[in-house]
């Protein structure tokens, strides 16, 4: 189970006003987003967890290593089985990155636009 956090990254609650969650294949959705969009250092307790943004930013790295980055990130997704990226494109001057991660988890496909 993980907490559902929709655009912007905010939590959500339910009917009875609890923070709202999901299951399955949204989870490891979830999950992998959330990894995907964490930067190196900025986890408090695991400095070296994420991906290194400000380093692809600031220099001409290829795609190919964002892609690799991204892929080993949202595999670590519980229940991630297999994580496969499609049209990912990196623009430097606006800092946004864009694309679509498909996830074949333990519960079926999930598509994550990131």
């Amino acid at each position: 189970m993980s907490a559902l956090l929709l655009e912007g990254g905010d939590l959500r609650t339910d009917a009875t006003g609890t923070i709202a969650t999901c299951t399955g294949k949204y989870a490891s959705a979830q999950t992998a987003a959330t990894a995907i969009k964490l930067r190196v250092g900025d986890a408090w307790f695991r400095q070296e967890a994420g991906i290194n943004w400000a380093g692809y930013l600031q220099t001409q790295t290829k795609i190919a290593g964002v892609r690799a980055d991204v892929i080993r990130q949202a595999s670590k997704g519980e229940g991630v089985t297999n994580a496969r990226v499609r049209g990912l494109g990196l623009r430097r001057t606006t800092r946004t990155l864009a694309g679509t991660v498909e996830l074949k988890t333990e519960n079926g496909v999930v598509n994550v636009s990131i």
